[in-house]
């Protein structure tokens, strides 16, 4: 509880300094471009899988032809924007959230830079919009246009938004109410944006450059046991045992994850073959992440951004999820990705054609990730291991 309140009172205390900071703003002069377009996307690398590919939807629109595009990114997928995503935009502006969050110095100077630019449009894609990220940044632009959606349900922020932040722009486009997965979420925030029909159809890369560790000996299985809320991570143990079940298969294994999570590996392949296992955590980027992704057999996750790379690759996947987030972010739906595999707890089993129960999994999940057995996963991996096998036979 104290906790709670102690970022409530920085949060307040943040967004109070970005009153005075705006004004401050007043005093520093535009260059006005009036073909020139600003797409605020802060989130995490997860959401901007499933947002990336509507950049170049974006780029080709008639409706923006002509303009030049800056994103204004979370600097967590920096590399992978520069390396898949440049040649959709003319520039862009990189933002290190927790240093924006915490620095005053380096957030006046994040506004003003923007400011200066001069934007004639604005436009803040998330459907989380956070009033202390992307919707003060669509106010720092003071744009002569500035659109953002209508917003995510949740309670904690839906109200804020309403009373604080919604004035900031000078148009919300509404988006239904109704749980959508993410990826179709962003497609209808860009057919109302753009007023054109879009054919895409699922999130998606096109490989370049070579694999850096092509001499992964095949076939391996990937286990990714990271994410960036604790109570979506299945515990080591479960990965570990995981890990036991493939290699009695004759699978080898790569452990991958961001750095900080070198402790979460090193407990999962302690008491595991090391000739067979492959630790890359913390040492693989993100680009490169992708491509070994692209190589693997199966993937193992929670619910994360491995998942989200794996579906853009085609690669097989087995996600383990307590259910927060259902319909929003898991299950994937089969007309994207038919050959996702979603393991939950027996609760969320026994009432999956509840509605009621679904519809409260949106913004909470009754039950602990690590009710999930690892037996769930023993016989998903047997599918996959029986589907491989009647593919090579073919």
């Amino acid at each position: 509880m104290f906790k709670l309140i102690t970022i409530k009172f920085k949060n307040l205390l943040v967004y109070l300094v970005n009153q005075v900071l705006f004004l401050l703003l007043k005093t520093v002069k535009q260059t006005a471009d009036e073909k020139s377009l600003l797409i605020i996307r802060l989130d995490a690398i997860g959401d901007y899988v499933l947002f990336r590919n509507y950049l170049e939807i974006l780029k080709q629109s008639s409706k923006y032809q002509g303009y030049k595009i800056t994103l204004c990114g979370n600097s967590a997928w920096k590399e992978l924007a520069l390396e898949y995503d440049a040649k959709n935009v003319d520039s862009f502006l990189w933002i290190k959230r927790k240093k924006f969050y915490s620095d005053i110095i380096y957030r006046y100077g994040i506004f003003k830079q923007i400011r200066m630019k001069g934007f004639s449009t604005v436009v803040e894609t998330t459907y989380t919009r956070e009033i202390l990220y992307g919707d003060a940044i669509a106010r720092a632009a003071n744009a002569p246009v500035r659109i953002g959606s209508s917003g995510s349900l949740e309670k904690y922020s839906f109200w804020k938004r309403k009373v604080f932040t919604n004035k900031t722009y000078s148009k919300l486009i509404e988006l239904d109410e109704s749980n959508s997965f993410e990826f179709y979420r962003n497609k209808e925030f860009f057919e109302k944006f753009l007023d054109e029909k879009i054919l895409l159809t699922k999130p998606k890369f096109t490989i370049t450059g070579i694999n850096p560790y092509e001499n992964i000996p095949h076939p391996y299985a990937v286990i990714f046991p990271g994410s960036n809320e604790p109570k979506r991570r299945w515990s080591p143990a479960n990965f570990a045992v995981v890990a036991k079940f493939l290699l009695e298969r004759d699978f080898n294994i790569v452990i991958a994850g961001g750095p900080g999570e070198e402790n979460i590996s090193k407990e999962i392949i302690s008491d595991l073959n090391a000739d067979k296992v492959f630790d890359l955590t913390g040492k693989n980027s993100i680009s490169q992440l992708i491509k070994i992704i692209a190589g693997a057999e199966v993937v193992i996750s929670n619910d994360s951004v491995a998942t989200h790379i794996s579906a853009a690759v085609d690669t097989k996947f087995i996600c383990i999820s307590s259910g927060v987030y259902w319909g929003r972010f898991n299950p994937y739906p089969k007309e994207i990705f038919k050959d996702a595999y979603f393991v939950y707890p027996d609760v969320l089993d026994a009432n999956v054609n509840n509605k009621v129960f679904l519809e409260a999994l949106r913004f909470s999940a009754p039950a602990d990730i690590n009710e999930v057995k690892p037996g769930k996963v023993f016989a998903l991996l047997n599918r996959i291991i029986a589907i491989r096998s009647r593919e090579n036979v073919k």
